[in-house]
């Protein structure tokens, strides 16, 4: 097989979440090979996980550096143990279905495209069967290497969890899952129970060998590990086939009469033949073991000892002739065997500088909310100076090993939003040592990226906002559509949302929590300058199309800052009663030009009176909890309403009227049930602690609802039945401000002036040109 063609493959709505393991790693490789076909086939969220040692030299070793790491997918790579981190796998997983390929290849152009290797393929659906459960273990297996305090991989690992439920259903249980076809199949990956050689040989069983086939580049020296399969298996027989124009067998190694050497270099000529197979054959049946590990003791063990490395593989049981033919491997198997002694002389792989990559580790390092976070390697770099530099590896700024403080683990430092958008990499310097590179891993770039490809109903709501250019009240609709297919996923998959906590996979309670907006904002308030998360809440679901499009109607752009409180009386706003007929009465904003638009249909305030006096009882009637959904509602309403004023752009809009057909009158009504009363819909908003600043769509919502009521103030025509009206918009302002835990800083903050510069630019302009 073309083993990266064979990522782009969709099943259902695709596979939003691809994991890829390697010992060797070439960037080049995974971005350009790779990386394009787990996109095609869905992946908006990308992990790939490699030997720590091996992936410092792919940084450091001279080649191009990577360009997309750190912000389209995120490199993991686990704590160095006794052996090497060698599995080679690939877990694909969507809401539909996975799929795995285990296999020998490394991420690398040699392993992408260039060598003799073997994988297998292995695809399933949500339903319970066979291949669901090997699915399911090379899932369980890969998400086990990240542990819980490792940041942006574990969160990654967990939203794609989220997104499957079905990886966490009970499978077969059984070590050996039967196939319909009437073939076995089980994942068979170190650390386990014993070693990989061990685990084979049981699963051949009582079966008498009469052939063990072994295909390995590399080999112990005294072919300890080879012994101990002919121990456990007694075959009649024993082939290795290796190529012997580029082979590594050792040539003092003993060769009892049983073991014959069979060359294979014409297997597939001018490549160099890195696949691992054992293939046992016997009366009925060929049991084959192939994946990553090579046949030594430290990838199969040998007896009880358990091998160091770890890896991963997958035992295949079919009928005598299969492997053999499909793998075109019985073609040599007749072939007169080579004496070891006519072996030419062995190629010697330079040595791997291992010891002196993990000596020179710089540790990891991840960008969130203008802090720098630093998962520092135990009693190392004590103090000297980080360097950040660019993606072409250029510095850009010095920081103090000293400003990092924290757990003794993880320590931080701000450096300012700004400064961490343009880092992509660092190292250390200390005295006359100094690390080697590492990355930067931009949490927020991310969670930006992450997104399901939506289906049926919700795929055209979704197409509203991605497609559109404007607001209707339809997109209102839409809006509920949206909220209701998230709500059943969230449903389906047990995922945490502002109604109860979140639970991790052994069923505890996680480190995630939720607070209410008032004890967020004062928590807040002690943490003030230190920054911190404050990304959108949004990121990774549909309702970032939402908003999107909001931003784009608004001309905003965003950023995150402070904040502080006050209250009142419950229903002073509440202007029911007040009748007026001022349905003629002129907005103040006239034209001082005629534009060329095209024209915005007249609303249907029927319509409009109805949605909104639903959405005030939603708001107003019962205790339950909000979250950042009902935030962008809030926003999208108002937004909409605003499209929808009188301007040039739409001479039949809503006046500038405080009667119930004026614009100004909705936005009041939307923005008093939310914010107005001691039980107000604010004092139920849930935020989680993750948030250390405050998110950035709540900063937008929360600056778009103050700037719509300096519009009303601008925009309502000053007489007598609107006087009183306009004297509360302010008091109501005020009140706003001092709940939402606004400071001036925050009023007058890079982030609120960008945003209220934008809405006066896309918005204001509208009604600079209102007819008169």
């Amino acid at each position: 097989m073309k083993l990266p063609e064979r990522l782009a493959r969709r099943k259902g709505r695709g596979f939003h979440s691809g994991i890829a393991t390697t010992f060797a790693v070439e960037f080049a490789a995974f971005e350009e090979v790779m990386l394009p076909q787990l996109s095609a086939g869905g992946a908006t969220n990308v992990v790939l996980v490699a030997d720590q040692r091996m992936a410092a030299m792919a940084l450091s070793d001279g080649s191009a550096l990577p360009e997309a790491l750190g912000r389209e997918y995120i490199l993991f790579s686990p704590p160095v143990e006794a052996g090497v981190f060698h599995p080679k796998i690939i877990v694909q997983v969507g809401r539909d279905g996975g799929r795995c390929i285990v296999s020998s290849a490394n991420v690398t152009g040699a392993g992408l495209g260039g060598n003799v290797e073997v994988a297998v393929e292995v695809e399933c659906g949500v339903e319970p069967s066979a291949e669901r459960a090997i699915v399911q273990s090379a899932w369980r297996y890969v998400s086990a290497l990240v542990p819980a305090d490792s940041g942006a991989p574990r969160e990654a690992i967990d939203w794609a969890r989220d997104r499957a439920r079905w990886l966490e259903e009970p499978s077969i249980d059984a070590a050996l899952s039967v196939l319909e076809d009437g073939t076995a199949m089980a994942f068979v990956a170190a650390p386990g129970d014993g070693g990989i050689g061990a685990r084979f040989a049981d699963l051949v069983g009582g079966e008498a060998v009469e052939r063990l086939i072994v295909v390995s580049p590399y080999w112990d020296e005294d072919l300890t590990a080879l012994g101990s399969l002919e121990q456990a298996l007694h075959p009649a027989r024993t082939s290795l086939l290796l190529d012997v124009k580029r082979h590594e067998f050792p040539a003092s190694a003993s060769m009892p009469g049983h073991r014959e050497i069979i060359d294979i270099s014409q297997w597939r000529p001018s490549r160099f033949t890195h696949a691992k197979l054992l293939i046992a054959i016997t009366a009925g049946h060929e049991h084959v073991l192939s994946g990553s590990a090579n046949c030594t003791v430290a990838a199969l063990g040998a007896g009880a000892i358990s091998g160091v490395n770890r890896e991963a593989c997958i035992y295949r049981r079919v009928p005598r002739g299969a492997a053999t033919t499909a793998l075109e491997l019985d073609k040599w198997l007749g072939a007169q065997p080579v004496e070891i002694a006519d072996l030419p002389p062995r190629a010697e792989s330079a040595p791997i500088p291992l010891d002196e990559m993990e000596r020179a580790a710089a540790g990891s390092f991840e960008a969130d909310g203008g802090r720098l976070y630093w998962m520092k390697p135990a009693d190392r770099w004590t103090h000297g100076i980080v360097v950040l530099t660019d993606a072409l590896g250029q510095a850009i700024v010095e920081v103090e090993v000293t400003r990092f403080a924290g757990a003794e683990r993880r320590q931080s430092a701000w450096i300012g939003e700004d400064m961490l958008s343009k880092a992509a990499f660092v190292f250390v310097r200390m005295g006359s040592q100094e690390s080697v590179r590492t990355f930067i891993t931009h949490r927020s770039a991310l969670r930006s990226r992450r997104r399901e490809t939506a289906s049926g109903s919700a795929a055209k709501a979704l197409s509203i906002f991605d497609d559109g250019s404007d607001l209707f009240l339809f997109a209102y609709q839409a809006f509920e559509e949206l909220c209701r297919a998230e709500i059943e996923d969230e449903e389906a998959a047990g995922r945490a949302h502002p109604n109860r906590p979140a639970v991790s996979v052994e069923g505890e309670t996680s480190e995630i929590r939720f607070l209410t907006y008032e004890e967020f904002m004062a928590a807040r308030s002690t943490r003030r300058g230190k920054g911190g998360r404050s990304d959108s809440t949004l990121a990774g679901t549909h309702f970032n199309s939402v908003r999107a499009l909001l931003n784009r109607l608004s001309g905003a752009v965003h950023t995150a800052d402070d904040g502080s409180e006050d209250d009142g009386a419950d229903d002073w706003m509440d202007l029911g009663d007040e009748t007026g007929d001022l349905d003629e009465i002129p907005d103040r904003q006239c034209a001082a030009e005629n534009v060329e638009v095209p024209e915005r249909p007249a609303p249907d305030m029927a319509a409009y009176d109805k949605a909104v006096k639903t959405y005030v009882e939603s708001l107003t009637n019962g205790d339950h909890t909000i979250g950042p959904r009902d935030v962008l509602r809030l926003r999208l309403w108002i937004v909409l309403i605003l499209r929808e004023a009188r301007s040039a752009a739409a001479p039949k809009g809503m006046p500038a009227t405080i009667d119930d057909k004026g614009w100004p009158r909705l936005i009041i009504r939307i923005v008093s049930a939310f914010f107005w009363g001691k039980k107000s819909a604010l004092t139920r908003l849930i935020v989680s602690t993750e948030y250390e600043e405050m998110p950035v769509d709540f900063m937008e919502c929360w600056s778009t609802v103050i700037w719509a009521l300096d519009r009303i103030v601008a925009s309502v025509h000053d007489q007598p039945r609107s006087r009183d009206f306009l004297k509360r918009v302010p008091i109501l302002r005020a009140h706003i401000i001092g709940v939402l835990g606004l400071t001036a800083s925050d009023l007058e903050g890079e982030q609120m002036g960008t945003h209220r510069t934008g809405l006066d630019k896309e918005i204001g302009e509208r009604f600079r040109s209102a007819i008169c």
